[in-house]
């Protein structure tokens, strides 16, 4: 994948994927429309690169948001922050 198409998909990313659209879709459908060779990708490697752009995205937002997160993580009681915990741990 080349340098500008991966930048390019990345600065779409963080946006989309905090409107109610489906930011994979358009990891998808830009590419497809713009006629870059996306889809031919090892699917490995297209998932992996998936993957790096929300974590990419959990982390810009966690640093913007750090101090809001930290704030509103200390007042949980211990039967929330379980809550929480459980909550987020993959199925």
């Amino acid at each position: 994948m080349a340098l500008g198409h991966a930048v390019t998909l990345g600065l779409l990313q963080g946006p989309t994927e905090l409107l109610p659209v489906s930011s994979s879709a358009h990891t998808t459908l830009v590419p497809w429309l713009a006629g870059w060779p996306y889809s031919k990708l090892d699917g490995e490697l297209r998932k992996s690169f998936e993957v790096a752009l929300h974590a990419g995205t959990a982390l810009a937002l966690a640093l913007e948001l750090g101090e809001e997160l930290g704030e509103e993580l200390g007042v949980l009681d211990a039967r929330s922050a379980c809550m929480l915990a459980l909550s987020l741990a993959p199925a």
